[in-house]
């Protein structure tokens, strides 16, 4: 099986799953995919580290005719260690710049350590609910099994609608937050391709990746919005097992998922209005397990206690969240 895809004339695919997904739990990664220019080669998003996965990275590409020496931009869609723990060897051995969406300065130029800093303050003193494990094992698996996301300070930032022009296709910065604040999806108007990074996951059924506390259940609604309002024929995602092609196939993936979560909503506001009072994890086990696993179970109703919130339709006591009418 083929290690990588030729999805279009100068649009390629190399699968997170290939040659495995996983190795002892260490390796799991993003789809890496790359455009080529002519005389420059793009990559959205660089995966990780482990697994030797940019050097066969590199060996797909040049059986596949590409010089990766041509690599010389990285766009992030965000900043975790998935997505950009290989930034640096990229940057290095052929000077590849990265680009990223200037909401997610912050998170890529303090690292792992800003990302837990910020979700430890998200979890408003209940982040060992979130995680079925203590927080320095949480910690350890996630630098074995993904690594870490290197600092970088010299990136260049970008803004939403902003767009990078090349030789033979042009760029789309849109800013989609929701998953992380500084997430950012990618469209190609010529190939008509959208770049969704983390926004959706549809190796799940409908996904919407509102899986840490500081997910934005509003804000991921918008931004699948935003990108179902483009007219999309390709769908490359970080975490999907296949390329999505297709206007109707497109539209439903984004109509599914906006279901989903409006249904996620359903399920939260009935618990909390059947209950008197609901801890967060009264939450988990109520949700449809073949979109949302694990601290999915946690943060997907969390994100939606927060959207409550601000409708000032929810208030916390004592541990516990209740319904106001």
């Amino acid at each position: 099986m083929r290690a990588s895809a030729r999805i279009e004339e100068n649009l390629y695919w190399y699968s997170k799953d290939k040659p495995v997904s996983s190795l002892f739990f260490r390796g799991y990664s993003v789809n890496v995919f790359a455009i080529d220019q002519g005389d420059e080669i793009w990559l959205i998003d660089a995966g990780v580290t482990k697994l030797g996965r940019p050097n066969r990275l590199v060996k797909c590409m040049r059986r596949d005719g590409l010089d990766p020496a041509r690599i010389k931009k990285i766009f992030l869609t965000h900043a975790h260690p998935d997505h950009a723990a290989a930034t640096g060897f990229f940057a290095n051995r052929f000077d590849a710049s990265i680009y990223i969406h200037k909401d997610e300065r912050a998170a890529l130029s303090g690292g792992s350590d800003y990302l837990w800093t910020e979700e430890t303050r998200a979890a408003r003193g209940m982040l060992s609910t979130f995680y079925p494990a203590p927080m320095w094992l949480v910690k350890v698996f996630m630098k074995y099994s993904i690594g870490e996301t290197p600092r970088t300070a010299n990136a260049r930032l970008l803004e939403s609608g902003e767009i990078v022009r090349g030789q033979k296709e042009d760029l789309m910065i849109i800013h989609t937050p929701g998953h992380v604040a500084g997430h950012a999806c990618y469209y190609s108007p010529k190939l008509k391709a959208a770049f969704l990074g983390d926004l959706i996951d549809p190796s799940f059924d409908h996904k919407a990746s509102l899986n840490f506390p500081a997910s934005d259940y509003d804000a991921i609604c918008q931004s699948i919005e935003k990108m179902a309002s483009l007219d999309t024929k390709i769908i490359c995602a970080a975490h999907a097992k296949e390329i999505i092609t297709g206007a109707e196939s497109s539209k439903t993936l984004y109509s599914g998922t906006l279901a989903k979560l409006n249904d996620a909503y359903r399920i939260t506001v009935d618990l909390l209005k059947q209950a008197m009072g609901m801890r967060l994890k009264d939450f988990a086990g109520h949700y449809p397990k073949e979109t949302w696993l694990l601290q999915d179970q946690i943060c997907v109703p969390f994100s939606i206690i927060k959207s409550l919130e601000k409708k000032g339709k929810v208030r916390f006591d004592s541990g516990k969240f209740f319904y106001r009418e």
